[in-house]
């Protein structure tokens, strides 16, 4: 009975730590990986702050230009988020690569989409094979 008792215990405190190892994790963003080159920045850009008007104006420059926002999807092109994992981010950085359909998605190479989005090519592949099936309903 002890025995029991005492393995019941450790069976207890073994899942209490990998509860809070969860919480942690999640609380915790994971530092940035290294962006490969020629990928698109997963970044949103900043609207600029307005300066004080009892300021001067500052110098025109290449800092002072606002950031440009990531190109939309078309209005009358099908919408890419109704597949499973492409949201507006992966959306924008498709459509920044030319691809605002489920034909175009279909019609591109794995290793084109995972460099366009950034994600694996496993993970692209699925897209393409989704995309494939609803370009032909």
């Amino acid at each position: 009975m002890k025995r029991l008792l005492r393995f019941l215990l450790i069976l207890a405190a073994l899942a209490g730590v990998a509860g809070v190892a969860v919480l942690v994790r999640r609380a915790w963003p994971r530092p940035a990986a290294p962006a490969p080159a020629g990928a698109i920045s997963a970044e949103r850009p900043q609207a600029p702050l307005e300066a004080p008007s009892d300021l001067p104006p500052q110098a025109e420059g290449p800092a002072a230009k606002p950031l440009e926002a990531a190109p939309e999807s078309p209005p009358d092109a099908e919408d890419l988020a109704e597949i499973w994992g492409i949201g507006p981010v992966f959306r924008g950085r498709l459509a920044h690569a030319g691809i605002t359909s489920f034909a175009s998605l279909a019609a591109a190479s794995p290793a084109a989409v995972a460099a366009a989005t950034g994600v694996p090519e496993e993970r692209a592949a699925g897209w393409i094979a989704e995309a494939a099936a609803r370009a032909h309903r």
